[in-house]
């Protein structure tokens, strides 16, 4: 494909990208650059954190990863089960690093942040935004949306029956706004604040 489109950039649809990575993905990499494949990668999708080594990270800076994702939603103890206990505070502080340390730069690194969960409030999720910030790495808030068959949906259709019968209830940017505390003005500050956040983190590199 890259010899006959010139195609040069490519992503990774695969949170699981890297688990067990020397049965897969790092065997991978080092055929692709041992070949002279040029190309950029990019991981849009959220890694899972604990996966991450000096070693996975190393390859991936080697062969051409430019866009890191890394999903992490809370590091609250409240929402750990809400959100399957991706990653601990402790844990993301000690992979950013890792990942700054191999060369990628705080412009390449994105966290993701979930908004919505099961009596989250604006405040607990500008406070996941401005830790997150604090690590020399963008956040990514991400609005949560009901998935049928889901145990969150389950939870939220006893609430809201309208999402048993309207699947445009579902809509992210819509659902939120139906919890208690939250509005679309609340909403559009989160997002400009992990937007103000960011371009600090874009200033500093760029300096």
């Amino acid at each position: 494909m890259q010899n006959r489109f010139g195609i040069r950039h490519f992503a990774w649809y695969d949170d699981a990208l890297l688990y067990q990575p020397r049965r897969h993905f790092i065997s991978l990499m080092e055929a692709m650059v041992h070949a002279g494949v040029k190309a950029t990668f990019h991981a849009p999708n959220g890694l899972h954190v604990r996966w991450l080594t000096k070693e996975t990270l190393e390859v991936m800076r080697s062969g051409g990863f430019k866009t890191l994702r890394f999903g992490y939603e809370s590091g609250s103890r409240a929402f750990r089960r809400d959100t399957g206990g991706k990653a601990r505070k402790e844990e993301l502080k000690k992979k950013t690093g890792l990942a700054l340390q191999t060369g990628f730069s705080g412009n390449d690194i994105g966290v993701y942040v979930m908004a919505g969960l099961a009596g989250q409030t604006p405040q607990d999720v500008a406070d996941e935004i401005k830790f997150v910030a604090t690590l020399s790495v963008k956040a990514k808030p991400v609005f949560f949306s009901p998935v049928p068959k889901t145990p969150l949906f389950e939870n939220y259709s006893g609430q809201f029956p309208q999402l048993l019968e309207t699947p445009l209830s579902h809509n992210d940017t819509y659902f939120i706004t139906q919890l208690p505390g939250w509005s679309p003005s609340a909403v559009q500050e989160i997002i400009d604040l992990a937007k103000w956040f960011n371009e600090k983190i874009s200033d500093k590199v760029t300096e």
